[in-house]
């Protein structure tokens, strides 16, 4: 019942701003331009802080156009702290309009040490992925899974996700955005802003405030490149060139997980429990 009440949860954030912003902006319409504008791609670098764990993370992304209406991109990152550190990837193929959405397939994967009572996890997440873009505004989501092993034991859960950017300029956009992974809900508010041009492509700084649904608060900062045709704002990067990147979500939701219990050990996200006689550690909040 949680990942039905998440899943609604999801469309009724999605379907609310979009009837909200539907008569203030213009439908879409097909503009005849390549699902990718070229070859491109981009490097992030970030650290975060949710709850008592803090990581830093480094990811990068390359977008290549198959046709005229098709794309691929492949995403790679590596992110970690003292003791707990995590790698993995995804390959998006899809089909997109600038003028008007997208719409594909995602898989996604996720390998982390020391996540679970000194275990090593893996995760993988199949998923359906679109985007709509009407004027300023883009709403999205995912719906798909999270399969899960540690320790020799495993678990499948529902996964969805729905967000929503709006452009307030060309180069500075909002994010809000809702999370369903390892059954619970995370929500994230992000703000981006491309600051310079660069001979190769683009420079932005962006934030994000994370709040998990057991009170876990936490912060990201990071700096992004982009890397293909220079002159180009934000907002036709992220329809026309670079598509969302996903397989951090997971880390960052399966970080929320590395809350220890009284005695010291690690949760485990799989039997969702602390060894016998123990509990959580209350959270201290950020």
């Amino acid at each position: 019942m949680r990942c039905v009440s998440s899943l609604v949860a999801s469309a009724a954030f999605v379907l609310s701003l979009a009837t909200t912003t539907a008569n203030s902006q213009s439908l879409p319409a097909a503009t005849g331009l390549p699902a990718v504008s070229g070859l491109n791609g981009s490097l992030s670098f970030d650290g975060t802080h949710l709850s008592n764990v803090d990581f830093l993370s480094a990811t990068g992304s390359i977008s290549i156009p198959i046709s005229h209406s098709f794309g691929l991109q492949l995403d790679a990152g590596l992110a970690g702290n003292d003791g707990i550190n995590g790698g993995g990837g995804g390959a998006h193929l899809f089909w997109r309009d600038p003028g008007v959405g997208l719409l594909g397939l995602y898989g996604g994967y996720l390998s982390a040490d020391s996540v679970l009572a000194g275990a090593s996890s893996h995760v993988w997440s199949p998923a359906v992925e679109g985007e709509l873009y009407v004027g300023r505004l883009t709403l999205g989501g995912t719906l798909g899974a999270d399969i899960l092993q540690s320790g020799g034991n495993s678990a499948t859960s529902f996964a969805s996700s729905a967000h929503l950017a709006y452009y307030l300029t060309d180069d500075l956009v909002m994010r809000l955005g809702h999370r369903y992974a390892f059954e619970s809900n995370t929500g994230l508010l992000q703000i981006e802003a491309q600051l310079a041009q660069l001979p190769v492509g683009g420079l932005s700084l962006y934030g994000s405030g994370v709040l998990s649904e057991n009170g876990d608060l936490g912060a990201t900062g990071g700096i992004k490149l982009y890397f293909g045709e220079s002159g180009k704002s934000l907002i036709r990067r992220n329809r026309e060139d670079d598509p969302l990147q996903w397989w951090q979500y997971a880390f960052l939701a399966l970080s929320g997980r590395w809350q220890r219990c009284t005695d010291g050990s690690h949760w485990n996200a799989i039997t969702r429990s602390c060894p016998p006689g123990t509990r959580l550690r209350p959270s201290p909040g950020f």
